[in-house]
């Protein structure tokens, strides 16, 4: 139940980021919707961490999702970190700036899909 719940919470961040990114809002509320996403994810992480080591039967594929989902959410920061030094790409049609909420983007999807995966291991 925690992780679907924090699945949840998860795809709501995302939803708000994704928003922010096709509205071209300022980087500041695509730098809070990341904030939000890499705090509910690292918290899912340790959490996780715990938990697989008490379920041996899926701790290998267990761990090979988390750092699937660790690699994805460094690429969303890397982005925001990105947008938070250059704040103009959040407004910019710019080929780097759409580069960038691309990647921000893509990063999100796949937050989401480990996420999920992590649902499904853990439920089996």
């Amino acid at each position: 139940i925690y992780l679907e719940t924090q699945t949840g919470l998860i795809v709501s961040s995302i939803q708000t980021l994704l928003t922010s990114l096709r509205s071209s809002s300022d980087s500041r509320d695509i730098s809070d919707a990341s904030d939000e996403i890499t705090k509910i994810v690292d918290e899912v992480i340790r959490t996780t961490r715990l938990t697989l080591t008490s379920l041996c039967s899926t701790s290998g594929r267990g761990e090979m999702v988390l750092e699937d989902l660790e690699n994805s959410l460094d690429l969303l920061n890397e982005m925001r970190e990105q947008l938070e030094t250059e704040p103009e790409l959040a407004h910019s049609s710019s080929a780097e700036a759409k580069m960038v909420k691309q990647k921000l983007a893509s990063a999100s999807f796949d937050i989401a899909k480990y996420t999920k995966e992590l649902v499904s291991l853990i439920d089996e």
